[in-house]
């Protein structure tokens, strides 16, 4: 039964290659090669990803990876500075470490790294080994106080030469690669050994798809790594059991293959001599035999092709066609007088040609049998689809090919309506995937507005028949929010953003190149209604949202003038009446002589506790509400609220920020300071923290309050329902502020809690 393969849009990725053999390198002709170069081919296939090799020098390939100019770098170093620019695969590939060769013509050893004091060091562009902020060569060298001059080079091959040529005194490499390939040069390695380093897969941290990169890397490594008869431990063997050793010095080398020329050429003369000989006395029995087989062979063609209901013919490998059935003749429309003159391949398509040739060099003793598909050429031009069989035959001593084709016309339309249904119905999937993926974005109460925004802006441009080149922008009150890579071009199609109360923005989808008119421009029908889907769900999401967030902030703004009532009435009305019994004490006060000693006791005690209760009142109409808040705003009030707690606890405080007072509605400053407050709160009672830093930083588009602590932490998952009270109380207030609010914290390593309101 014929297998029909039904091809797959692959991922691309692109990878940078530097001159690093046997880890990664360009082949002599242009292909990548090296250890990391098969294990990611084997990671590419499981994945169904498609690569694209950019060769580069070392320094060069990490700008590349810096800019996402490339999404991959193999062998790689790993350290904790890297990080911060890169990502890395979490499992070490292979580990090394940097040695340092000189010339074989030095004559002063080197086997210490003082010993390196004054000389000129080759080293790659860029490497780990020479400087990495501790222990590289040139870290080292100023820690010792050494004057290290160091050359950059972009291989280390090159560094090899350089030392080779006495342009510098040393050669600071890598181990796999001294150990593999110093035997080419005229070098000999010290005894320095520089800084342990994990090679692994860089990846760039600005990729679309760096996370599923890294994971996939991973987890095939894993796999291989854990199972001993894998590929990973064949490509060790291969690439790394059996380092080539010198054995033969150059000298010696030169010489025999001198004389080793001379004898060839030589035994070259008398072969020449022979094979005249020969091709005299070969020609004579050929001849003979040419006319011996002539009239066999008409007869076996007529008995195997002339029955054939195919396209059939005969060939001699590279003379063409020699013998034809009439079906051919037919089909094709050629006389026999013009197809037997044909040349090889003349009856096949240009763009096929190459194919079909390389093809029938194949088929010999080795491959008599061979079948594939392919097109034939009529004399009219036309092209006839067709399944070719060839089989290889000896008739009398002679190769001959006979070949069948078979007309799959009918076969080929079949499999290319079921390829187009087959696209038609991914499409659709896609586009339903995207309706799915965006429905749960706004389903999720944790996601505020502008989160589902921007993740729905990135979820768009893979939905559309073109991802590669597509890009994504919705624009409303709440901002502006592009997909990665986004680009203005005239390829556009935009749909309107709509609630109960209109038109609130909308869903602008590009194509960066220009792409077949379909039904809007370059756009299907199917697309314009997705816009359209999209449009209305986002709607459906803002007037749900919209109206969560008018019930939560409508609570806090009940809860805030209850707060405000109470304060006012403690203040004015409990605390004056404190204030008016303490002055009375304080007047009763004048005469206390006249009282026992034990009633001036008693009357001490009630004074002192009557002086208590107006400092409570004031203080619990201060936490109601703070004055300070309502005069001065949320800075002041934050710095009063810390000076307050100083002696009371032994937690430090420590308050910064470059917001003005003067810039955020007050509704705004009194949320973020009941957060404050509340935060505040939970450290005191439940932290035991040392230290606690508060942060508010305001810019243009964007406010940031973040609470850090250094106590005791939580489980995120096990925090009882007394704990979550205040937590719930944060949430709701940020909320009530259309902010984006994240809680961080793991038993033992404190808590981060950050709240991100943007400015529309």
């Amino acid at each position: 039964m014929l297998s029909i393969a039904i091809p797959l849009v692959a991922q691309t990725y692109k990878v940078g290659v530097f001159d690093n053999p046997p880890m990664v390198y360009m082949s002599d002709d242009g292909k990548a090669e090296g250890f990391f170069i098969e294990l990611l081919e084997h990671v590419a296939a499981e994945n169904g990803w498609k690569l694209e090799y950019y060769p580069c020098a070392f320094a060069y390939c990490k700008e590349m990876l810096e800019e996402n100019q490339i999404d991959i770098l193999p062998d790689l170093g790993h350290s904790i500075a890297r990080d911060s620019i890169f990502n890395f695969n979490e499992t070490s590939i292979i580990s090394t470490w940097a040695e340092v060769y000189y010339s074989l013509a030095r004559t002063q050893a080197i086997n210490d790294i003082v010993d390196l004091d004054g000389l000129k060091i080759a080293s790659l562009d860029g490497d780990y080994f020479c400087e990495n902020g501790g222990t590289g060569l040139m870290d080292l060298g100023i820690e010792l106080g050494l004057d290290i001059d160091v050359y950059r080079v972009e291989s280390y091959a090159e560094a090899m030469r350089l030392v080779e040529n006495r342009v510098v005194d040393a050669a600071l490499v890598s181990k796999v690669f001294g150990d593999f390939n110093a035997h080419n040069f005229d070098v000999t390695k010290s005894q320095i050994m520089i800084s342990h380093l994990s090679l692994r897969y860089g990846i760039s941290k600005k990729s679309r798809d760096a996370e599923l990169i890294k994971k996939a890397i991973d987890n095939e490594v894993r796999i291989q790594i854990s199972d001993e008869n894998s590929l990973y431990y064949d490509l060790k063997e291969e690439y790394f059991i059996g380092v080539p050793v010198e054995i033969i010095p150059k000298w010696l080398l030169q010489v025999i293959l001198s004389l080793l020329v001379v004898v060839a050429v030589l035994i070259i003369a008398s072969l020449l001599l022979r094979y005249q000989v020969e091709r005299k006395t070969k020609e004579l029995k050929e001849t003979n035999k040419v006319l011996r087989a002539s009239e066999h062979e008409a007869q076996l063609a007529l008995n195997t092709i002339e029955a054939s209901s195919d396209l059939a013919f005969w060939s001699k490998p590279g003379l063409g066609v020699i013998r034809v059935n009439k079906k051919a003749l037919e089909v094709l429309g050629y006389d026999e007088s013009e197809i037997l003159t044909l040349e090889p391949g003349a009856l096949v398509p240009k763009d096929k040609k190459e194919e079909f040739l390389d093809r029938l060099q194949l088929t010999d003793e080795q491959n008599p049998n061979l079948r594939f598909e392919g097109e034939l050429l009529k004399k009219s031009g036309e092209r006839l689809p067709v399944e070719i069989s060839l089989d290889y035959f000896e008739f009398e001593g002679v190769p001959y090919i006979c070949g069948f084709a078979r007309d799959i016309t009918e076969r080929k339309t079949a499999f290319r309506q079921r390829q187009e249904l087959m696209s038609h119905l991914a499409e659709r999937n896609k586009e339903l995937n995207c309706l799915y993926d965006v429905s749960k974005l706004t389903s999720d109460k944790d996601n505020s507005i502008e989160e589902i925004l921007q993740k729905a802006v990135n979820l768009i441009p893979f939905s559309w028949f073109y991802p590669s080149i597509s890009c994504a922008k919705i624009s409303c009150s709440f901002g502006e929010f592009k997909s990665g890579n986004f680009e203005e071009s005239d390829w556009k199609m935009q749909a309107p953003i709509t609630t109960n109360d209109g038109s609130v923005g909308e869903i602008a989808v590009y194509y960066k190149e220009q792409k077949p008119s379909l039904q809007e421009g370059p756009f299907s029908f199917e697309e314009r209604n997705l816009i359209d889907a999209l449009g209305e769900l986002l709607g459906s999401m803002l007037d749900a949202k919209g109206a969560e967030q008018k019930i939560i902030a409508t609570i806090m703004n009940t809860e805030d003038r209850e707060r405000t009532r109470i304060s006012k009435e403690v203040h004015d009305s409990l605390g004056q009446t404190l204030s008016a019994i303490a002055l009375n004490m304080d007047k009763v006060n004048q005469d206390i002589s006249l009282l026992s000693q034990k009633q001036q006791e008693r009357f001490s005690n009630l004074s002192t506790l009557i002086h208590q209760a107006v400092v409570e009142s004031r203080d619990i109409a201060h936490n109601l509400m703070p004055s300070t808040l309502s005069d001065f705003g949320y800075s002041l009030a934050v710095e009063n609220m810390i000076e307050t707690l100083k002696g009371a606890t032994d937690t430090t405080f420590n308050f910064y920020t470059n917001y003005d007072n003067s810039s955020l509605d007050k509704p705004v400053e009194l949320g973020l300071y009941r957060i404050t407050q509340e935060a505040v709160n939970n450290i005191i009672k439940h932290a035991k923290a040392k230290n606690v830093t508060i942060q508010l930083m305001y810019y243009p588009d964007i406010v940031i309050l973040t609470i850090e602590d250094d106590g005791v932490g939580f489980d995120l998952k096990n925090n009882n329902e007394l704990s979550r009270f205040g937590l719930n109380s944060m949430e709701n207030r940020a909320r009530s502020l259309n902010a984006e609010f994240s809680l961080g914290s793991e038993p033992g390593k404190g808590t981060v809690i950050t709240l991100q309101i943007h400015n529309k």
